[in-house]
């Protein structure tokens, strides 16, 4: 992908580079409707590369519970 793409992209979307690099890369930090207007823009230019799901969710947080009682960390002195 070419920088000028990336130029075409964003004038297109009326945002600036950092943000269609960051929509097309999954960086997350974006609205969602600023996502879709990029997308939107990116496949308007042509950009020949596989684009993201507008409607993927940036962050995936997994949470680990133990139920056991272990201590991870203990103060030793």
């Amino acid at each position: 992908m070419k920088k000028l793409t990336l130029i075409k992209v964003a004038e297109l979307a009326g945002v600036g580079i950092a943000t269609v690099d960051r929509v097309l890369n999954e960086r997350g930090g974006v609205r969602p409707e600023t996502v879709r207007k990029v997308l939107r823009a990116a496949r308007q230019a042509g950009l020949q590369r596989l684009l993201p799901d507008d409607t993927q969710h940036p962050w995936q947080i997994e949470v680990f519970l133990s139920s056991n009682g272990l201590v991870f960390s203990a103060v030793s002195r």
